[in-house]
């Protein structure tokens, strides 16, 4: 019987050509420690000879980590997306009305704050579950509207959360149109304006200002914050030329729907009672019923509620005084079930 010994293997001792750290190898050719060494002496080697370039960052910031790019924008993958979400905002279908909104008030300032900003692209998205679309077309019977207006002669309706709500597009365009609601410049509600003579002229908006040069102001009124809240939200660019199929058809919400979400928002939870109040009142006094799956009521009523949030005049609502009982009272506007 014949036993076969295996030879020793030859180990080498080598310097690492990028940590210049000491190692043992099987090979005589070996020039790196490990895959890591032998991946980042490539990487600089191709710097070197100028295949690589340094990230040029995003918009008028500079790359946080320095990374080096071979794409032809000569940005880094981060950095590359932050650019991509920011140009697309104004394209979008949020980022449009935001844009139209300004120019219309001529002012950043129509927005006081960031989480302005925000609740207002949270009324957009919901006001378009509102819209109805029949035979390829798009139908808005709601607004976004402002109790102060947005544009007066003698001030500028702040785009706030206390001074927005969801209704009638027909109601109102009247109450633009006739002009009647003029403050008496006292009272708490009274404090969602700006007048001119405080506007920062830095933060002026011209009608025929491009959507770049919009885009900046905002950067810069509203900080690094919104360049923050544009790639969490990942806006994406409406397709203007898709066309709606005709067949598809959705129904617009019945307005008692939308003021109903219109005053749990105005009221909040704290007055809770008064928005239950104001509800079972519209409801009774509009004969509100389901039939069919289809809902049939007088419009009065829900007018006079819409009156109401555009004014805060609590005279427009002849039942404002309908007694109410927390414990035996029905839920506020719960829609009422289809008869069978």
């Amino acid at each position: 019987m014949t036993v076969t010994t295996q030879k020793p293997l030859h180990q080498h001792t080598k310097i690492c050509a990028q940590c210049s750290e000491s190692f043992t190898s099987k090979r005589t050719d070996a020039k790196h420690c490990s895959n890591a060494c032998r991946k980042a002496l490539s990487r600089e080697n191709k710097i070197k000879s100028n295949s690589l370039t340094l990230c040029v960052g995003h918009l008028h910031h500079k790359c946080p980590d320095s990374k080096h790019t071979s794409s032809k924008e000569g940005r880094c993958p981060d950095c590359k997306r932050i650019h991509n979400h920011f140009r697309r905002y104004p394209n979008s279908k949020v980022g449009f009305e935001v844009v139209r909104l300004i120019k219309r008030a001529g002012s950043l300032q129509t927005f006081e704050t960031l989480e302005d900003l925000i609740y207002f692209e949270r009324l957009i998205k919901l006001r378009s579950g509102y819209t109805k679309i029949s035979g390829g077309k798009v139908k808005n019977d709601y607004d976004i509207c402002h109790k102060l207006p947005l544009v007066h002669p003698e001030f500028i309706g702040l785009t706030s959360k206390a001074n927005l709500f969801i209704g009638s597009s027909l109601l109102n365009q009247k109450a633009q149109n006739a002009n009647s609601y003029c403050p008496d410049w006292e009272g708490e509600e009274f404090f969602h304006l700006i007048h001119p003579f405080e506007l920062d002229p830095r933060f002026k908006v011209d009608v025929n200002q491009s959507q770049k040069a919009i885009m900046n102001l905002m950067l810069k009124y509203f900080g690094s914050d919104f360049l923050d809240h544009v790639v969490a939200a990942a806006y994406q660019p409406c397709n203007t030329r898709a066309k709606i199929p005709k067949t598809y058809e959705r129904h617009a919400e019945d307005l008692p729907t939308v003021l109903a979400q219109s005053l749990r928002n105005h009221f909040g939870e704290e007055g809770s009672e008064i928005t239950e109040r104001l509800l079972r009142w519209a409801r009774a006094e509009s004969d509100y019923s389901v039939h069919k799956g289809c809902p049939y009521y007088d419009p009065e009523p829900w007018h006079a509620i819409q009156n109401y949030l555009q004014t805060n005049d609590e005279s427009v609502c002849a039942g404002f005084d309908v007694s109410y009982d927390p414990k035996t009272a029905r839920p506020a506007y719960d829609k009422v079930q289809p008869e069978e």
